[in-house]
C-alpha cells in the first residue's frame, strides 16, 4: 500500500519476518520469495547448495533454477564450491540472492 498497490507476495528482504520496515519489504513472486530463504535446518555442510557425495569423494554444487535442480560441478574442496554456487546464485537470483548466512 505504501507504493500505491497491495502485491500478492511481500518478501522481507533481511529475511526477518519481525522486521516491518518499508525499506525491508519488497513485492516479489512466489519464486523469488523461495529464492530469499535461508540455509535448511538439516543442512550437513553449512553451505547453502553444496553436498558432500560418498560415492565420488567431492564436493557437489547445486541451485535450482526456473524450479529444476542445476548440477553446477564437483570440487575437491567445500570453500571452491561454496564459490562457485555463491556466483551462479548471484547470478541467477539476482538482489533475491541468499547464500543461507545468518542476518543475510
Amino acid at each position: 500500500m505504501h507504493h500505491g498497490y497491495l502485491p500478492e507476495i511481500v518478501d522481507h528482504a533481511d529475511c526477518n519476518p519481525m522486521n516491518n520496515d518499508i525499506r525491508n519489504l519488497r513485492a516479489a513472486t512466489k519464486a523469488e520469495n523461495q529464492r530469499n530463504s535461508g540455509m535448511f535446518a538439516h543442512n550437513t555442510s553449512g553451505v547453502k547448495g553444496v553436498v558432500w557425495s560418498k560415492a565420488c569423494q567431492k564436493w557437489i554444487a547445486r541451485i535450482k533454477v526456473m524450479g529444476k535442480t542445476k548440477h553446477l560441478g564437483t570440487f575437491e574442496s567445500k570453500e571452491l564450491a561454496a564459490e562457485f554456487v555463491q556466483l551462479a546464485r548471484e547470478t541467477f537470483h539476482g538482489s533475491f540472492a541468499n547464500h543461507g548466512f545468518k542476518g543475510a
